[in-house]
């Protein structure tokens, strides 16, 4: 797998969390601080996730801005001696030509996003022929999955405890307590479309994210015994998108029993 596959890149932050924030407006102060609780865990799972991208990203940025303001010095030094003047560049001209070249790099990135994000895949894609940090790239997606659950957890058990009452003898009990279910609890989770999250999860917590028969029986996937539960890009970014859908049904449950 290339870097496309093992790596998140950072998402539309604003787009993708407008949903959820719609609905966070009409909640009750009770429930206002728990859904905002809720947002802030997916934006860590998400900055989590990119990390990689980010530091890399950021590396790029950052050794093409000291070009360009080595560039805008060099000029500058080269206007001055024309002048005739001294060629030292005083401190506030220096900051002048940092800003500038910072300008120059936010134009440039504008005009040739695809040409940085390329040279982003090309970087993380060199990495990946060293076996410790291509596993450490599976690894972090399969942790930040379990994050992801973790989020759809904390957000059940806070609400339960809130409208319910604090008495919460497990996550799927407390879905059918919030949403007044007749579906079993199963049929719930699938219905939310966290079933097959919660699956992973189990795995790669309990089962060192080694897919056993239970693993396959539950979810239906065709996958080997004994193979390696693989989380890639996709599948990661779906996850994501389920959980805060989830998010969003769970706490319109939530409003209707408050």
């Amino acid at each position: 797998m290339g870097a496309e596959d093992m790596f998140v890149f950072s998402p539309d932050s604003g787009e993708y969390y407008q949903p959820l924030d719609v609905e966070s407006m009409k909640c009750a102060p009770q429930i206002l601080y728990i859904a905002t609780a809720f947002r802030h865990n997916l934006a860590a799972t998400s900055s989590t996730v990119t990390l990689p991208f980010t530091l890399v990203w950021s590396g790029i940025c950052d050794k093409r801005f000291h070009s360009l303001r080595l560039a805008e010095i060099l000029r500058e030094k080269a206007r001055l001696i024309r002048l005739g003047a001294d060629e030292t560049i005083s401190e506030s001209r220096e900051q002048g030509l940092a800003t500038l070249a910072n300008r120059l790099l936010e134009e440039e990135i504008h005009l040739k996003e695809d040409i940085y994000g390329n040279e982003v895949f090309d970087v993380l894609n060199s990495h990946l022929g060293h076996d410790d940090f291509c596993k450490g790239a599976k690894e972090l997606l399969r942790q930040t999955t379990v994050l992801l659950w973790g989020a759809i957890e904390v957000l059940v058990r806070d609400l339960h405890a809130e409208i319910v009452g604090p008495e919460m003898k497990g996550i799927k009990t407390a879905l059918k307590a919030l949403f007044k279910s007749e579906m079993d609890q199963q049929s719930l989770m699938k219905d939310l479309g966290i079933w097959i999250l919660y699956q992973e999860r189990h795995l790669i917590v309990h089962c060192r994210s080694v897919v056993d028969k239970k693993y396959i029986e539950a979810t239906g996937e065709n996958l080997p015994v004994g193979s390696e539960l693989i989380i890639d890009a996709k599948r990661f970014e779906q996850r994501f998108r389920e959980v805060r859908d989830a998010g969003i049904r769970i706490m319109q449950a939530a409003r209707a029993l408050g």
